[in-house]
């Protein structure tokens, strides 16, 4: 039954190959949703609240119906809405005569000189930074009047406002509780899987207000995002990290960098050239380090960190998307074939990031073919796909346990045209 409710869902979606794909014979037996509870967030109704709102994307990415609700809320705010707008083409399947679909479109049109390559995301802060950004595209209307509209704008992160705040030297601005509530959430905007805008928002705190530490929240933000070359040249300065940090985090940078433009292997050939010539005053790498290298070596099919050395670093960064993905992916090569380890960790890592497709195709790589788990993590992308169907990366991950016929790449290259259709 789910096999088929997928099909539909493709169907619907202007995607009759995959449709076709998910119709057949050996995928019923496989994504069978009904074995397991349904997550109530999947089906909770749209929050009122705009955090809240933000929060729930967190589990279910950018839903339409989540935007829709969202959509409001940026009124008045044409860069934050186009590139929401932004993110959303790119990463949700919508059906082709969806309405607000053509909103989306219309609301990012502005930005078309400054957006990246269709169905991408970021945009180059090299040639646009933030604070351009937002004189360009900000807005054109006139000021909110000072006192407490003033006060209400800022307050609802209005990249406008809190520039024009900020340019005329406003202590608020200074203010290191009105600082931290921004950068909290920015980390929100990246949960809510809006990389495009919550990396400007990031830009803007590390330069515009000199907030510093978001310069690397920047940087992950993008790699996580695979727009690496978007980095500013400078987005991470001497000052940024105790000068026994320096050579660890430039390390990290730069092995991110390598991954996130799809050369994990050339970065896992690097790290340990580089770990080799180790000088021994540096110590022992830092934890950041050492789970790149847990990930890069698990991914080139050695194990160079236990996992449980992997599991405490990324126990004390919870919000850390990437350590949860590199946490996923050791457990997935080093667990019996007979553990549950790797599907409980797939449960932690939808609950608290929401479905992501690179982990999804990295664990089930490393995992060995006789492992338990493989068959239960159909089921639950079937629940997954059912409950949010417009997930670009459910339906890549569902493709790729198909195997690696003709039809399966047909389905793959469809669901891609699609979305680049989508953002054009």
């Amino acid at each position: 039954m789910s096999a088929r409710e997928l099909s539909e869902q493709l169907r619907a979606r202007g995607l009759p190959v995959a449709a076709q794909l998910l119709a057949s014979a050996q995928a019923a037996p496989l994504f069978d949703a009904t074995r397991l509870p349904l997550d109530p967030r999947l089906v909770e109704p749209p929050a009122t609240q705009l955090k809240a709102l933000l929060a729930q994307m967190a589990r279910r990415g950018t839903d339409p119906r989540l935007v829709e609700a969202l959509w409001p809320s940026l009124q008045g705010r044409p860069l934050e809405r186009a590139l929401v707008a932004w993110d959303t083409l790119a990463s949700s399947v919508l059906a082709p005569d969806d309405r607000f679909g053509d909103e989306l479109r219309a609301a990012s049109q502005p930005l078309r000189p400054v957006l990246p390559a269709a169905a991408r995301f970021g945009i180059d802060l090299n040639h646009h930074p933030s604070t351009t950004l937002v004189a360009d595209f900000g807005g054109s209307a006139a000021p909110v009047p000072t006192g407490v509209e003033e006060l209400v704008a800022a307050f609802g992160f209005s990249l406008a406002t809190l520039e024009r705040l900020r340019a005329a030297g406003d202590p608020m601005m200074r203010a290191p509780a009105v600082l931290g509530s921004i950068a909290a959430f920015a980390k929100l905007l990246q949960l809510a899987h809006l990389p495009t805008l919550a990396s400007v928002y990031f830009d803007y705190l590390a330069g515009a207000l000199g907030e510093r530490p978001c310069a690397l929240e920047l940087c992950e933000t993008l790699f996580d995002a695979e727009a690496a070359p978007f980095i500013p040249g400078d987005a991470v300065r001497p000052g940024d990290a105790p000068p026994d940090e320096l050579t660890d985090l430039g390390e990290t940078l730069l092995y991110r960098s390598y991954l996130a433009v799809g050369h994990a292997a050339e970065a896992h050939r690097l790290l340990e050239e580089n770990l080799a010539r180790r000088a021994r005053a540096l110590g022992p790498p830092s934890p950041r380090l050492t789970v790149v290298r847990a990930h890069l070596g698990t991914l080139a099919g050695s194990c160079p960190v236990a996992f449980d050395v992997v599991d405490r670093i990324v126990a004390a960064a919870p919000l850390w998307r990437y350590g949860a993905r590199a946490r996923l992916v050791t457990a997935a090569a080093q667990s019996a074939p007979s553990s549950k380890q790797p599907l409980q960790l797939w449960y932690d890592y939808i609950g608290g990031f929401g479905n992501d497709f690179r982990p999804w195709y990295e664990s089930l790589s490393v995992a060995p073919p006789s492992a338990a788990w493989r068959r239960d993590s159909c089921a639950v992308l079937a629940r997954e796909a059912l409950h949010l169907p417009h997930d670009r990366g459910l339906w890549q991950a569902i493709f790729m346990t198909l195997g690696g016929s003709d039809e399966v790449a047909r389905a793959t290259r469809e669901l891609q045209a699609r979305l680049v259709q989508q953002t054009a």
